[in-house]
C-alpha cells in the first residue's frame, strides 16, 4: 500500500483499491425531492469514497448524484483544483457523535473530469 493509502476500518467495507484522503468535499444530490447534501471527503479509492457531513444525510441504499471537489492543500479556501462528476450508491451511514455522519459510497461508474485547472495534470 502507498503511504496515502489507509487500511479498511470496518468490516462492511473492504475496498479492493488504495484509498487517498485528498483535501475536498462531495455534494450529492438524491433523484428524489433532489435535496442537495454537502460534506468534507473523507477517503476516495477508485470505485468509490467514504465523506463526513452534519446530522443530515442520505440514508443507506440512496441513489446519489456526485460533485467532488478536490482542494489545493496550500489553498483550503481557495476554488477547487479539480471537480468531479459521478452517479452510486450509499452502501452504509454511521452516526459518529458530535461530528455527525460518515457514509461510503460505491461508484455506478467511473467518475468524469468536469473541471481542472493549470497545473492540475491528469493521467
Amino acid at each position: 500500500m502507498g503511504q496515502d493509502a489507509l487500511p479498511p476500518s470496518d468490516d462492511r467495507e473492504r475496498r479492493r483499491d488504495p484509498r487517498v484522503s485528498p483535501a475536498g468535499r462531495v455534494r450529492m444530490t438524491l433523484p428524489h425531492p433532489g435535496l442537495p447534501f454537502e460534506g468534507r471527503l473523507v477517503d476516495v479509492s477508485a470505485r468509490g469514497l467514504r465523506f463526513a457531513c452534519g446530522a443530515r444525510g442520505p440514508v443507506s441504499g440512496a441513489v446519489v448524484t456526485l460533485e467532488i471537489l478536490l482542494d489545493d492543500p496550500r489553498r483550503p479556501e481557495g476554488p477547487p483544483t479539480l471537480v468531479l462528476d459521478g452517479q452510486g450508491q450509499v452502501v452504509w451511514v454511521d452516526p459518529v457523535g458530535a461530528e455527525g455522519l460518515h457514509a461510503g459510497v460505491a461508484f455506478d461508474a467511473p467518475v468524469d473530469v468536469r473541471q481542472s485547472f493549470p497545473g492540475v495534470r491528469i493521467y
